[in-house]
């Protein structure tokens, strides 16, 4: 049997069925594969002691969490979409956008968009925080800010760097992991299929960012995120090279592991996490939102350009 695009045939809303499926299930069993290897290696024991998760100033603790939040997200956000795109398209590569070289003139736009799009995220990330739930749901929004908190302090735990060797593996959790992972899974498929599913892109971008900033549990960075999101989204859109949103996701997480590095030095003039959110921003804000509309316009002009100059693709053509 060819598992190579079998479930092509199915109708796109139960292949998002399926993906999601088999992305909650990818979940439990990564979550327990990096269980296991914790507790052979570390001697942590999350599942049975689950406070042992919690206590980060053993650097014990602190090693064992890094290394299951490596296998859990490489297994559920890496082999869930490569094996979900092998098997709903014959051509797995191009469904994802994997396959699809990226214009290099584009690459560094795509850069520098990810830093003078700073200012306008902290605006956002500002403006999330003071968001607030009806009085019926205040216990919802309690608990959702106790989890904001408890988040913070593993944030702050898992990005303290005592030398160059934490740094690279802080950038290969938080950034690559997540860069290829997270792409591949909200851009390169669900995006894909959302845009085959609803026949508009802009509807499938919105889905996809909610899904996106969704899935980190974190309302109160909700805004932040879906915008990050749509960003990438059109940068897959645009391009059809999921290689463009993997570029900028791992320059925005990589640039926050190491301003953070460089800040624990005393060596940053600036904050990063509040540049553009502080009272007399306003004209870095205006900055901020012109340059990166004019650095995200440059991108569509030059991948409308690209995609006008090549010949029409045959179905002899594609690669099976």
């Amino acid at each position: 049997m060819k598992f190579k695009g079998s479930l092509e045939a199915l109708p796109d809303f139960f292949k998002l069925v399926m993906v999601f499926t088999f992305f909650l299930t990818m979940m439990l069993v990564s979550a327990a594969i990096a269980g296991l290897m914790c507790s052979l290696i570390y001697d942590v024991d999350f599942f049975a002691n689950p406070l042992a998760a919690i206590d980060y100033t053993n650097g014990n603790v602190l090693a064992a969490t890094k290394l299951f939040q490596l296998i859990s997200a490489a297994g559920t956000f890496i082999v869930t979409p490569l094996i979900a795109a092998f098997v709903l398209d014959r051509n797995p590569g191009k469904f994802t956008g994997i396959s699809v070289k990226p214009i290099l003139i584009t690459l560094i736009p795509v850069v520098l968009v990810m830093f003078t799009a700073t200012p306008f995220i902290n605006y956002l990330v500002k403006v999330n925080s003071v968001l607030s739930l009806p009085d019926s749901l205040k216990a919802l929004e309690d608990w959702m800010r106790a989890s904001e908190d408890e988040a913070s302090k593993i944030t702050d735990a898992f990005l303290k760097m005592n030398n160059r060797s934490d740094l690279f593996i802080n950038l290969l959790i938080v950034a690559v992991i997540p860069a290829i992972g997270e792409e591949l899974m909200f851009r390169g498929v669900i995006q894909t299929l959302l845009k085959k599913m609803f026949g508009n892109i802009h509807v499938a971008i919105l889905f996809a960012s909610i899904f996106f900033s969704a899935m980190h549990l974190q309302f109160f960075g909700f805004l932040p995120r879906m915008a990050l999101g749509m960003v990438l989204g059109f940068l897959f859109e645009w391009s059809s090279s999921l290689w463009l949103p993997i570029l900028a996701h791992f320059v925005n997480n990589a640039s926050a592991v190491i301003f953070y590095y460089i800040a624990s030095r005393d060596k940053l003039p600036f904050n990063q996490d509040t540049i553009g959110a502080d009272k007399g921003d306003t004209l870095l804000l205006l900055v901020s939102v012109g340059l990166s509309w004019a650095f995200l316009f440059s991108i569509k002009k030059w991948c409308e350009k690209n995609n006008l100059s090549k010949p029409e693709e045959k179905e002899e053509d594609i690669l099976y």
